[in-house]
């Protein structure tokens, strides 16, 4: 098992695990419940880890973690189904969920 990502923001870290196992990729949670413990041992020891179950599967992982953080630059795009417009980043619609 490799480290691929760990934040003290609980949300960032269910992201990077969700990207990775989107990407197919198996994955385990450690420190979920050491919380409790803050203040006894080093603050970023209680972080939330997300780890690869394969150490193979490791830099196909970060690779993964790494595309999800790039913000897209670009012009709004024009949704075809309701003429809404969403933020280039966005895979599909804000408004109707249409896919672009």
């Amino acid at each position: 098992m490799r480290l691929v990502y760990t934040d003290q923001n609980r949300l960032l870290v269910e992201h990077a695990r969700n990207v990775v196992e989107n990407a197919g990729i198996e994955v385990t949670l450690r420190n979920e419940w050491v919380g409790g413990a803050s203040g006894e041992v080093a603050p970023t020891a209680a972080w939330l880890e997300v780890w690869v179950v394969e150490d193979a599967d490791e830099q196909p992982a970060l690779a993964a973690i790494e595309a999800a953080q790039r913000t897209t630059d670009g012009p709004d795009r024009v949704c075809a189904n309701c003429g809404e417009a969403s933020p280039a980043g966005f895979a599909q619609c804000w408004n109707c969920e249409a896919s672009f």
